[in-house]
């Protein structure tokens, strides 16, 4: 393991679509619940790749991965914040969501509906960006809304680092396709838990947003790709759903939080009782 690295345990519960970047190439944000240190607590781990890494450097949400990590210091205070080396990534197994994701609910105990989006704002308002605040919640969601909207399409400077990061390199002399941006973009309003909650609006920025919109966008056309994507995220919130948004900021916007993934099982038996 590199000098300044600690391996972490991770079950990954996160990975947005990339985005083109002059450093990296092309990256996307994962976090998940770190699963070594007793307890779960959030994770997020920045750059990764995911469309451009080698076959066994790839990984799924909810797979349970080992992975060394580093602090980013003071270049990102946030606490959940860690630099992985993706050249030792291990893949220990993928936690299914039979019984309810039970399984799941074990792994994530503790941190499911533990905060809720005007808390983390509020905590963040209350320091400076020097300062550490929590970035990454789970938060329960009701009075849930989907809306989709037309993506927005590259400008020249992103184009231009997308197909820098597609060219053919000295170990893939093929190249790589081009990433497209998001077709449609899919924004959900909320309530979250807090007593006084005003509402929220956030853009979803999980993977399956992007593959989705592409996908059936071929297969449906636009107006149907819509229907799609508003009918599938409006099912995760229907009533007898567990639903919970996984919520994270920017480094540099670290008052706006925007949807990563929804958590949406089944309630559980005994709490429908209730």
């Amino acid at each position: 393991m590199r000098p300044g690295f600690e391996l972490a345990t991770v079950l990954i519960t996160v990975k947005t679509y990339p985005n083109p970047s002059d450093r990296y190439g092309e990256t996307v944000c994962v976090a998940g619940a770190r699963l070594d240190g007793g307890i779960p607590t959030w994770i997020r781990l920045y750059p990764m790749k995911h469309r451009l890494a080698e076959y066994t450097q790839k990984f799924k949400k909810y797979d349970l991965i080992e992975i060394p990590v580093s602090s980013h210091g003071a270049k990102d205070p946030r606490p959940e914040s860690m630099r992985p080396d993706q050249t030792g990534l291990r893949l220990l197994g993928h936690v299914e969501s039979r019984d309810g994701w039970r399984e799941r609910r074990e792994l994530l105990a503790g941190l499911i509906g533990a905060t809720t989006t005007c808390d983390l704002i509020a905590a963040n308002k209350a320091v400076t960006m020097a300062d550490p605040a929590p970035s990454l919640g789970l938060v329960r969601a009701t009075e849930a809304t989907v809306r989709v909207r037309l993506g927005k399409t590259w400008d020249a400077r992103q184009r231009h680092k997308a197909e820098a990061a597609a060219s053919p390199t000295l170990f893939d002399d093929q190249g790589q396709e081009v990433l497209e941006p998001m077709p449609f973009s899919v924004v959900l309003s909320y309530r979250c838990d807090a007593e006084r909650c005003p509402g929220h609006e956030a853009t979803v920025l999980d993977w399956e947003v992007g593959q989705a919109g592409r996908k059936w966008r071929v297969e449906l056309g636009d107006a149907g790709a819509r229907t799609a994507l508003r009918d599938k995220w409006t099912s995760m919130f229907a009533s007898g759903k567990d639903s919970h948004l996984f919520v994270g900021n920017m480094h540099q916007r670290r008052q706006t939080f925007s949807v990563l993934g929804v958590w949406y099982p089944r309630i559980p038996v005994q709490d429908s009782l209730l």
